[in-house]
């Protein structure tokens, strides 16, 4: 049989990455489309106590996995335990206790039994897609260890969900997740950009205060983000639609 013509087409999620995809010369263009993620629509309360901060996904070493525990010991006594905020995080059952600090051990465990609604949550790393997805919406806080020399050109799908249901989030500086939050208007927008992860636990102070004004602009927001990311326009970005139009007239 013969091979009917057949055309290369090459896509990148971020500019950064297209950029660096073009620097290899590979012979064929290359371009950015936005990263698809599901259409989401949460109604939230700011008012609700206390703020649940979410650290969203499997802890891995590129998403600040070792950085875990020392978060947790900055925000125990004055966040935690005040009850101003509840953190919540998923955790493999045989690594917690390399990132949960010994002072917090019996919260884990309350949390993992599910007994108390604690400083801590706890999910499991085996959640479902309905799960995780029920779980992101009730997220006040989005909360992103991540390294940002990983991110300079990779873009965050958690960070895309997060946004596309008006969650305000914490960010790194200097990679492609605070662009996301400086195209939204920058620091203190839709959330806060850090250059030290040591400062997190001040920056979720400042949100506390500033909840209302700063969840309103992320809510008003998250509709950009919903069109931008909506798996139909990646699709027009990509091309296929004019493809199947032509396949049509033919």
């Amino acid at each position: 049989n013969e091979l009917r013509p057949h055309h290369v087409h090459l896509h990148a999620t971020t500019d950064s990455l297209a950029e660096q995809l073009r620097a290899t010369e590979c012979g064929t263009p290359i371009t950015s489309i936005p990263y698809p993620t599901r259409h989401r629509t949460v109604s939230r309360d700011a008012s609700t106590q206390p703020i649940k901060a979410v650290l969203a996904g499997l802890p891995r070493a590129e998403k600040g996995r070792g950085a875990i525990s020392d978060l947790l010991e900055g925000v125990e006594n004055t966040l935690l335990k005040t009850r101003r905020f509840q953190l919540s995080m998923q955790m493999p059952e045989d690594r917690w206790r390399q990132m949960v600090p010994k002072s917090m051990h019996r919260n884990y465990e309350q949390a993992l039994a599910c007994t108390s609604d604690g400083p801590l949550e706890v999910m499991t790393s085996n959640l479902s897609t309905q799960d995780y997805h029920s779980w992101l919406d009730t997220a006040d806080l989005g909360l992103f260890l991540y390294e940002p020399d990983r991110y300079v050109a990779r873009c965050s799908g958690v960070l895309l969900e997060m946004l596309a249901r008006g969650v305000p989030v914490i960010v790194p500086d200097g990679c492609w997740l605070a662009d996301q939050v400086r195209l939204a208007g920058g620091h203190r927008s839709i959330g806060f950009l850090y250059q030290d992860r040591a400062e997190i636990p001040d920056l979720m102070r400042q949100f506390a205060k500033r909840r209302d004004e700063i969840q309103a602009r992320s809510t008003a927001y998250a509709s950009t983000i919903r069109e931008r990311h909506h798996g139909t326009n990646t699709l027009q970005c990509m091309g296929i639609e004019a493809v199947d139009k032509s396949r049509r007239a033919a």
